[in-house]
């Protein structure tokens, strides 16, 4: 339960109990006395019964502001119900990963060669198999700081856990990380998550397509810095928000330089990115992506304080400070998709077969 509708129900308790004659409503409140132990049906039945005796005295309105209060906590109590139902249903695919998860992590992955050997006992019973021998509550203390709560014993699990579980999994006790790595990401995509592994990192996916990501040349300049980015703006704080878009903004001018040294024809770079998907400079598709890199470079370089210390862009206007985290996540998002889709104009366009096969798309 929380907090505003905890208070909500203790005024309702405290109005009743300020009547004169409350005789009637003792049986209730002291039920809701107990209320954070009560289902949401048991809730609303006091409540309702509370509600529908207050209103046979009111026959003058003289207890309208109590109705009122009374009315009020139920409205909040079926919000509540309503927005644990959507709750619940977001994060139910999470709970169903998890648990088939856990089972594949305690039953088939000590046999499958991943574990390091400290972490792995042998059972001569039952035709000699082997077990994980992992103390918990020590090597989650030792890797957070904090007491082990259990959190990963039971059946269900937030994301923030699970992103903590798999990385302090992938950090402590894998021996094979790659072949790790692919095994949780079957998982992931047997469960319809949008969430990947990467690096010992859990990412939440955000270009969605059917096609390879490809991997454009220099990875620690560009694939890295795109990682990075994925993670910090998953942070909490606004400067890792803000730092993700910086590096994000890095790796869309990274692949727009390596567009613009492709082609040497005499053309803007916003152009030469159009010509990746359409030679008709006439077609839509031309004028959407023409479109789409101009403005975002505009965005880039004169609206806001993005990759540029100064506050003065080139046309001795201001830029604007980010101090919006949501707007921060909006411009990551949209730069984001377009860097995924010049990579794949990119690499379509000027990598070879045998290019794109040589280059290992780092798991």
């Amino acid at each position: 339960m929380n907090k505003i509708l905890k208070t909500e129900i203790c005024r309702v308790i405290d109005v009743i109990k300020a009547l004169k004659n409350h005789t009637e409503f003792d049986a209730y409140i002291k039920e809701l006395n107990n209320a954070e132990n009560l289902s949401y049906p048991e809730i609303k039945y006091y409540l309702e019964q509370i509600q529908s005796t207050i209103k046979r005295y009111d026959e003058q309105y003289l207890w309208q502001s109590e109705i009122n209060i009374v009315s009020n906590a139920i409205s909040l109590l079926d919000k509540n119900e309503l927005a644990s139902i959507e709750e619940k249903k977001e994060y139910e695919p999470i709970n169903l990963f998890w648990r088939s998860f856990k089972l594949w992590t305690e039953q088939d992955l000590p046999n499958m060669d991943i574990i390091k050997k400290y972490y792995l006992r042998y059972d001569n019973w039952d035709g000699g198999i082997y077990f994980l021998e992992i103390n918990f509550s020590s090597e989650f203390t030792k890797y957070c700081g904090l007491e082990y709560d259990d959190r990963f014993d039971k059946n269900h699990i937030s994301i923030s856990d699970l992103k903590l579980y798999l990385e302090m999994f992938y950090n402590l006790f894998v021996e094979n990380r790659y072949e790790y790595t692919k095994q949780v990401n079957s998982y992931f995509q047997k469960f319809k998550l949008p969430y990947k592994l990467r690096s010992g990192k859990l990412l939440k996916q955000g270009y969605k397509s059917t096609n390879e990501n490809p991997v454009i040349i220099n990875y620690p300049m560009f694939e890295s810095k795109i990682l990075w980015s994925e993670d910090r703006i998953l942070g909490n704080e606004l400067l890792d928000k803000h730092t993700a878009l910086n590096y994000i903004t890095d790796g869309l001018e990274y692949i727009l330089s390596l567009i613009k040294s492709r082609n040497t024809d005499k053309k803007t770079v916003d152009q030469k990115s159009a010509l990746l998907f359409s030679s008709d400079e006439t077609s839509k598709i031309y004028s959407v992506i023409k479109t789409e890199v101009d403005e975002i470079q505009k965005i880039v370089n004169e609206y806001f304080d993005i990759r540029h210390n100064e506050y003065i862009n080139k046309a001795k206007e201001n830029r604007e400070s980010l101090n919006n985290q949501i707007i921060i996540e909006y411009l990551y998002n949209r730069i984001n998709c377009l860097v995924s889709l010049l990579k794949f104009g990119y690499a379509d366009k000027y990598l070879t077969k045998k290019m794109k096969m040589s280059y290992h798309f780092n798991l």
